[in-house]
């Protein structure tokens, strides 16, 4: 009966009225606010990818398995795939689904939080104003805002994340086969997600073997198992796939080996760990940094840890955060999103042992202010955002950033209008030729070429081309065009030219240029 009473706790919470007022209110502030000029950033290289291959998925049923010719678990794909059927902007289409899961994360993690700070145990006792506060924290946070933005898995991951987080706790105070199932279910959908729903099943089942030794029930053993059989049958449907090996070897690239940690600890180790000060100094702003530190230190003063509840909880913030900080090989801000914004807790932590005093209200004040500063700023100038310069670089100046993609492609459309058109694009995969497919995904009389980078040559298919009598054209990143002058003046027109924001490095700005290639006898 004790769930039953849980459940019912927590149902009439959500009826109060203004809880109702509180949620539809707050859903109306986030879905305008996220929404808003949601394609203010140019198309990322990640998005591009992801986007074509849910259009792949999309046209041929039979390519659903597609993600896995790259190692990627492809939850995300098959669900913006039912999406693009609606046949609005892809991007944008892409963007709002991660949307949606943002706003899924801010309810479930304000839920989370409010249950472990009203009680610490997880009782149905439930306190208004945790839940508010937590959820216009994580609705201003840069960190939330800026990557519920982006067609990327990663908001997809965090919610799964902090579901399953949510369901184990459950489990952990009322042990019941059911509650262990559906928990398990979840985590299948996380580690379908990507790959860290490995490291959430892990410590899941290293909880639930504690569990079994504290309490010596030996009938919990069952839970354990079909927590975890569950998990990996949810998973397991990718082994239908050819490409299901592609996973384990495409991780290896992303990943250093166990040697690498036991002959040098400390490298990326340190590195790691200041890149994580830099983008948490702008993902959760300077004020709510020094908040979570105030929190952090003020949790382990008085032993909150103590509590099991919210020792298993900060156990899924600190288990990961090592992992990646000691293995990762690739280390930027997103990868850090799933176990960094169950963070907030130690935002709301001080705040509740204050009280809500008017006092210890002013710097949430100012952190929403702080927050919704910068998210106005990417939203509407995101070439004047401070983000960390390594973040700045990879969606803003490099060549994974796409400026330009949509307005090439719009043009490629109108020249398709009058004769057949080929593109040639540096790079086989990425911002080129993904992000113009997405543009002109069953467009007919196109055809995209990718090709070698950096762009040396005129490819001699595009000659051929030429020759034929199609409107032939080559788009490359002017840093990566390298052809000699002559053989540009002998079979290259510049048509069209857009330029990226400077690098704050270097103040030099990269551009994408078409080159319509001309026909050559």
């Amino acid at each position: 009966m004790a769930i039953e009473h849980y459940c019912q706790k927590a149902l009439a919470f959500f009826l109060k009225p203004k809880t109702i007022l509180f949620i539809l209110s707050l859903s109306l502030l986030y879905f305008f606010f996220y929404t808003f000029n949601l394609n203010s950033l140019p198309v990322f290289a990640d998005e591009a990818i992801y986007i074509r291959w849910a259009q792949l998925i999309k046209n041929v049923p039979t390519l659903r398995f597609v993600p896995l010719q790259d190692g990627k678990q492809p939850l995300f794909m098959w669900i913006l795939a039912g999406l693009l059927k609606f046949k609005l902007d892809p991007l944008f289409t892409g963007r709002a689904l991660s949307v949606i899961f943002g706003f899924g994360l801010v309810v479930g993690l304000s839920f989370l939080i409010t249950q472990l700070l009203t009680t610490g145990k997880l009782k149905s006792r439930l306190s208004f104003n945790i839940f508010s506060l937590s959820a216009l924290i994580l609705t201003f946070l840069p960190f939330t805002f800026f990557f519920a933005r982006l067609s990327l898995v990663d908001m997809m991951l965090a919610f799964f994340y902090t579901a399953a987080i949510y369901l184990f706790l459950i489990w952990w105070r009322y042990p019941r086969l059911d509650t262990a199932i559906i928990t398990g279910f979840v985590i299948g959908l996380a580690w379908l997600t990507k790959s860290p729903g490995l490291i959430l099943l892990s410590l899941t089942s290293a909880w639930m073997l504690i569990k079994i030794v504290q309490t010596k029930k030996i009938k919990l053993a069952g839970h354990l198992i079909a927590a975890a059989l569950t998990a990996n049958l949810v998973y397991g449907i990718l082994r239908l796939s050819a490409n299901y090996h592609m996973i384990a070897s495409r991780n290896k690239d992303y990943l250093f080996p166990l040697s690498k940690f036991l002959s040098t600890p400390l490298d990326p180790l340190i590195p790691h760990l200041k890149d994580v000060f830099h983008f948490y100094w702008f993902y959760f702003t300077p004020i709510g940094l020094i908040l979570i530190l105030l929190g952090l230190i003020w949790f382990f003063k008085n032993k909150e840890f103590k509590n099991l509840p919210n020792l298993i909880f900060i156990s899924f913030i600190i288990a990961p955060f090592f992992f990646t900080l000691i293995f990762a090989q690739v280390f930027t801000a997103r990868y850090l999103l799933y176990f960094s914004l169950p963070l907030v807790y130690f935002i709301v932590y001080p705040i509740h042992k204050l009280n809500y005093s008017k006092l210890s209200l002013i710097p949430i004040l100012a952190l929403i202010i702080w927050g919704g500063f910068y998210n106005l700023t990417l939203a509407t100038n995101p070439a004047k955002a401070p983000l960390p310069y390594q973040e700045y670089k990879g969606y803003l100046t490099d060549w994974t950033a796409g400026w330009g993609i949509k307005e090439s492609a719009n043009f490629f459309k109108q020249q398709a209008q009058k004769q057949p058109v080929v593109i040639g694009t540096e790079g086989y995969f990425g911002t080129m030729p993904d992000g113009l497919w997405i543009y002109l995904d069953q467009t007919s009389n196109i055809n995209i070429l990718g090709g070698p980078v950096p762009v040396s040559q005129t490819p001699q298919s595009l000659i051929d081309s030429a020759k034929a009598g199609n409107l032939t054209y080559l788009v490359a990143h002017k840093s990566r065009f390298l052809i000699p002058e002559d053989k540009v003046q002998n079979q290259l027109k510049l048509i069209k030219t857009y330029t990226k924001p400077a690098d704050p490095a270097t103040n030099k700005a990269d551009s994408l240029l078409i080159w319509q290639v001309k026909p050559i006898n």
